[in-house]
């Protein structure tokens, strides 16, 4: 495990997605993202992109110079096309256009397509509950391409990860923010376990066979993902299709629907933030079950862990590392010690 200062890896990231076709305001967006997944501990989300987003660029699957165009529909109601490039600038540029439209309006929406891989999308509904607003995303429309889930009681893949984050203010600053696919894993944690050579929690996958699985390999040798929790995974996942693919259409990657809500319309700042403040002290307040040190609510205990490694550094896998290398000194770029 390599260990690097963030301000380092920010750094050699924006070099390294600009060698590979990406303009210096798209490097610098996707790479802001990138480093603070790494910061927060979200390694599918971090560094090990880097090489994906070069290789997508090399393909042709993605332009790393587009712009999103934004078209507003209706008051507060947007539609952005990312014009085949990375769905982290577009959704960056989604989620201003909500702020903006927040000031004047009570809620607001955006449906975003033709975007590429848009990173942890956590990020964009935690930005909405920094302004004061309960922010909802929701992804898909990729099942024609990416049928990698097996629906509740199937064993062959029809829906894909279908992820969804929701975000409230919290405590101090730091919101509640629950993101997670409704699939029983992430597709970009899969890919680490595989990498990493670990093997994988009971109830994630199928092999090709329909048996279950806990090899990462048996997964990427035609196995399937399970919906998460059951039917409620497959429940929640078909409905992402329908917002995703039935209104917005054939994607690129996946198509987004993201929603904001001004929390002000309905309650008084201050009421909420005691209330809030006064709910999540009792959470904190739990006993830990064995194993746990501490009880923390989703968000938080992200937000300690990326405060301690601002200081300590960010750790990057071994292997990882080694791949970001040899694609650098294909471009003859400078490489920082700490990932040799």
């Amino acid at each position: 495990m390599k260990t690097m200062d963030a301000k380092k890896l920010h750094a050699f990231g924006v070099e390294f997605l600009k060698a590979y076709g990406a303009s210096q305001e798209n490097a610098v967006i996707i790479t802001d993202h990138l480093v603070d997944n790494d910061l927060k501990g979200i390694e599918a989300h971090g560094a090990m992109r880097l090489f994906e987003y070069a290789k997508f660029m090399v393909d042709g699957k993605l332009d790393g110079t587009a712009q999103p165009v934004v078209v507003e529909k209706a008051p507060g109601a947007f539609l952005v096309d990312g014009n085949r490039g990375f769905g982290i600038v577009a959704l960056k540029r989604a989620t201003e256009k909500l702020i903006e439209s927040l000031e004047t309006q009570p809620m607001a929406v955006a449906g975003i397509k033709g975007v590429g891989h848009t990173g942890r999308i956590g990020a964009y509904s935690e930005a909405l509950a920094a302004r004061g607003c309960f922010g909802c995303v929701y992804g898909g429309g990729g099942h024609k391409e990416h049928p990698s889930v097996a629906p509740f009681g199937g064993r062959k893949g029809v829906l894909s990860t279908n992820p969804t984050a929701m975000a409230m203010p919290g405590m101090d600053g730091v919101a509640l923010s629950a993101d997670f696919a409704t699939a029983s894993s992430a597709g970009g944690k899969l890919r680490l376990a595989l990498r990493k050579g670990v093997q994988l929690p009971e109830g994630q996958i199928l092999d090709k066979n329909g048996n279950p699985s806990t090899d990462p390999a048996a997964y990427f040798d035609g196995g399937v993902m399970l919906s998460s929790a059951g039917a409620k995974g497959t429940g929640m996942g078909m409905i992402n299709e329908l917002l995703c693919y039935g209104l917005l259409g054939d994607p690129v990657e996946f198509n987004w629907f993201m929603t904001g809500v001004k929390l002000s319309v309905l309650c008084d700042k201050a009421d909420y933030d005691r209330r809030t403040r006064e709910f999540l002290e009792k959470v904190n307040a739990i006993p830990p079950a064995p194993g746990f040190q501490s009880v923390t609510y989703p968000g938080q205990f992200e937000a300690r862990r990326a405060a301690q490694r601002a200081v300590s550094g960010v750790t990057v896998d071994d292997n990882i590392a080694a791949k970001l290398v040899e694609m650098a000194r294909e471009k003859a770029l400078d490489i920082p010690e700490e990932l040799l």
